[in-house]
């Protein structure tokens, strides 16, 4: 049968519990404030910005290249960049055309593309 903590064994658990809430609520403090900062840095750039994945998915996109094509984040997250930049149904290369996200290999990180 296991026994009981004592009140001090109790006070320092809580202690640390404690302990870790305040470094979560750090750690999400400072992810906020660098997401704050890399979007605004994306929506201060007054170029076309796709930020597209690995599988040619946009991922994000900055307020100009919605205020040129007249497209909407909801219209444009998560599409595929051949279908939002070319009215494509397929990637450029099977359009005879070299994607500027691909040199014969897959990028291991997102790709900024301006267009």
């Amino acid at each position: 049968m296991a026994k009981n903590p004592s009140y001090e064994e109790l006070k320092y658990r809580v202690k640390e519990l404690e302990k870790k809430s305040d470094g979560r609520k750090l750690v999400g403090k400072e992810l906020r404030e660098s997401k704050h900062y890399y979007r605004s840095l994306l929506n201060h750039i007054h170029e076309d910005i796709l930020v597209i994945d690995r599988d040619y998915r946009i991922t994000d996109v900055n307020k100009t290249f919605l205020i040129t094509t007249g497209r909407t984040r909801e219209e444009v997250i998560g599409r595929h960049c051949y279908a939002i930049s070319h009215d494509y149904n397929s990637p450029c290369e099977e359009h005879e055309e070299q994607c500027p996200t691909d040199s014969g290999r897959r990028w291991p990180f997102n790709w900024f593309q301006r267009h």
